[in-house]
């Protein structure tokens, strides 16, 4: 599927964030509307609800997006990038990772992951010839 566990022993420092970042409303929900080249994710199971789609790192998904928050509200996610991304239990790319590479999906984050579902609070592309997690 491409969705790979990892553990984190250090968090990095700096964090990029970014406005490249749309939020849609329930009515556009779907995997369909996921355009390639972007990272999306949903609030509820099989792409339903409220969605958002980004191309850069974001820092702390407990911040709105478009009067929304996303932080412990993730239940699908789709990557359509060339790149690996990476999904953290915490703000600011701490906490346990989640490694999505380019063209994993999940429907079902409970199902698919056991741990991951409404539990995303930052993701970011994966830094070029790095891993998920970073040492200080």
């Amino acid at each position: 599927m491409g969705l790979v566990l990892a553990s984190v022993v250090a968090t990095p420092g700096a964090a990029q964030a970014g406005p490249s970042v749309t939020q849609r409303e329930a009515p556009d929900s779907g995997f369909g509307n996921c355009p390639a080249g972007w990272f999306c994710a949903w609030e509820h199971n099989d792409a339903l609800g409220r969605w958002f789609q980004t191309q850069r790192a974001q820092t702390n998904l407990m911040n709105p997006i478009a009067g929304f928050v996303f932080g412990d509200q993730i239940s699908s996610v789709w990557n359509r990038t060339n790149v690996d991304w990476c999904a953290y239990h915490w703000s600011d790319f701490r906490g346990d990772a989640l490694l999505i590479e380019p063209g994993a999906w999940s429907g079902n984050l409970e199902a698919d992951t056991g741990v991951w579902d409404n539990t995303i609070r930052s993701l970011r592309p994966r830094p070029a010839n790095k891993d998920c997690v970073l040492p200080d």
